[in-house]
């Protein structure tokens, strides 16, 4: 784009011209004024390209930096953000070929720095922040033109701090903010918040802040785009197709549609209706297996997994803190609670239990003994089931590194909403099943699951709450009956309060956060 886009027209119909790329059309088409047109001649001083995925926000950062009175600035700067360098390297291969499109630039790249330079010494970078604290690399830059590939991808603070980096050193050189964004990710939230809530598209919004009785403002602009603003995608129905028919329907909204508020609410698309069945008697040969939550509230969920790869929670245990237990059954009362509940139902012989992590650490026992939660638990269930000449259940525990890791817990919320997706027609007939069904026995998890929502920070996750505990039993059982998660099946509770007595022997202040639980 060596002409600037009032004359774009103009310059397509002159042969001595090759037009490789033009907003909102593909070079062989006339040119016309769309969603990409409006980016490009944007004047405010930030500006939001939001909306759905493959709407063709990327190319245009780079673009938006092919002006005159830019590459021919000697004091021009600009520099593209994105937040991982691999996902960078991605637009840094765009720059590269459109570039080698345009030979007449003269850009040449410097892989060193990162960066093309223009003869007359302007230049164009390519960074990341991945980590919190990467983005002071960058204090003092004198950044022109400051854009951000995936912004729902960085954190508030990191924003902010780069947007101070944003100035010109030349009177005749306006700095600007451009930015791309999709809905989802751990910006998300700040977005909504800053940039999507009550500002309408398509606009010039000022947002003005006052400081020490001076009066400061800048200007604002989100441009809502979706796969069909993409002169190249918004024919190609197989790529439509696959936003337009993602099994969730939260992630369908936000990708196809670009909807930044449909995530704000329930968590997952849970309906009682649909996914709460008549308790029954399932088939004894049936897989099984149980989880743990052991905090002031403790629950433990049932689950039972069909051939069909059907997932049932057939029973669950539920006990709260009260005024009179504060900090909920103590683990003693909790063992023999639990272990009556289990055998006046006929459960539990020989089931294995993913116990919660809490229950091996020191700071969990019970006033008077040196035992943990989860050695009295173990103990008092063997003691219950062997009067009954029962094998008692096996407590395992998932590793702490597992079960705390982001992703772990984002591959636990997309597994529990894919078994719970369904399809129903416009008659409200059930067209597919969901694959994850709650007897009506079950009925704390049955009223706790709707109730959980997306996280502030990133609504991939769920906000803490304190109706996530039968959830959190939940979840480490289901990842293990699904075949996606393998305790350590050689460390049994017993096993693991043996090795932590050996501890207390070696030491008086013995740290049980680090000792790999």
């Amino acid at each position: 784009m060596a002409q600037s886009l009032a004359t774009a027209a103009q310059v397509r119909h002159n042969p001595r011209y090759k037009v490789v790329w033009q907003p909102d059309a593909l070079p062989d088409e006339e040119p016309c004024e769309g969603k990409q047109f409006e980016f490009l001649s944007a004047n405010e001083d930030i500006v939001l390209m939001e909306g759905g995925k493959g709407s063709g926000k990327s190319d245009l950062l780079i673009w938006d930096c092919l002006y005159p009175e830019k590459y021919n600035h000697p004091r021009w700067h600009g520099v593209i953000f994105r937040r991982e360098y691999k996902r960078l390297a991605e637009i840094i291969d765009r720059a590269k070929f459109w570039f080698s499109q345009l030979p007449q630039l003269g850009a040449t790249w410097n892989g060193m720095d990162s960066r093309f330079t223009f003869p007359s010494g302007a230049w164009l970078a390519f960074h990341n922040a991945e980590h919190i604290g990467d983005e002071k690399k960058y204090q003092g830059w004198e950044i022109v033109d400051l854009k951000f590939d995936q912004l729902e991808e960085f954190e508030e603070k990191q924003f902010d701090f780069l947007l101070l980096q944003n100035r010109s050193g030349a009177s005749d050189l306006k700095p600007n903010v451009r930015a791309t964004a999709n809905p989802l990710g751990v910006g998300h939230q700040f977005i909504f918040k800053r940039f999507i809530k009550n500002k309408a598209p398509s606009q010039t919004h000022i947002v003005t802040t006052n400081y020490e009785g001076v009066e400061y403002s800048h200007t604002f602009r989100r441009i809502h785009a979706t796969v069909f603003d993409n002169p190249v995608l918004k024919n190609d129905k197989r790529y439509i197709a696959k936003l337009a028919q993602h099994p969730d329907p939260i992630i369908r909204k936000a990708m196809f549609k670009g909807e930044w508020e449909v995530v704000l609410g329930q968590f997952f698309n849970f309906v009682s209706d649909v996914h709460v069945i008549p308790s029954r008697v399932l088939p004894s040969h049936w897989n099984r297996i149980a989880g743990l939550d052991y905090g002031n509230t403790k629950s433990i969920e049932f689950l039972c997994r069909d051939y069909d790869m059907n997932v049932f929670v057939e029973w669950e245990y539920h006990s709260e803190s009260s005024e009179l237990m504060p900090g909920g059954e103590v683990a003693s009362q909790f063992a023999i609670n639990s272990a009556k509940f289990m055998l006046d139902r006929g459960i539990g012989e020989g089931l294995v239990i993913i116990g919660d992590v809490n229950m091996w650490s020191a700071t969990g026992r019970d006033v008077g003994t040196k035992l943990t939660p989860a050695k009295i638990v173990s103990n008092a269930w063997k003691e219950a089931f062997r009067k009954k000449n029962k094998k008692p259940p096996i407590l395992i525990t998932i590793s702490k590194q597992s079960t705390e890791e982001y992703r772990f817990r984002v591959a636990c919320n997309q597994a529990t909403k894919d078994l719970l997706y369904y399809e129903i027609n416009n008659d409200g007939e059930i067209t597919k099943q969901p694959k994850l069904f709650f007897f009506d026995r079950c009925q704390s998890i049955a009223e706790t699951l709707p109730q959980l929502a997306a996280s502030e920070s990133d609504p991939l996750d769920i906000k803490e709450s304190d109706v996530d505990h039968d959830y959190d039993a939940f979840k480490g059982a289901l990842m293990k009956i699904k075949g996606t998660l393998r305790p350590k099946k050689e460390r049994t509770a017993e096993d693991m309060a043996r090795e932590q007595e050996k501890e207390l022997e070696a030491t008086t202040t013995p740290d049980w956060r680090t000792d790999g639980w």
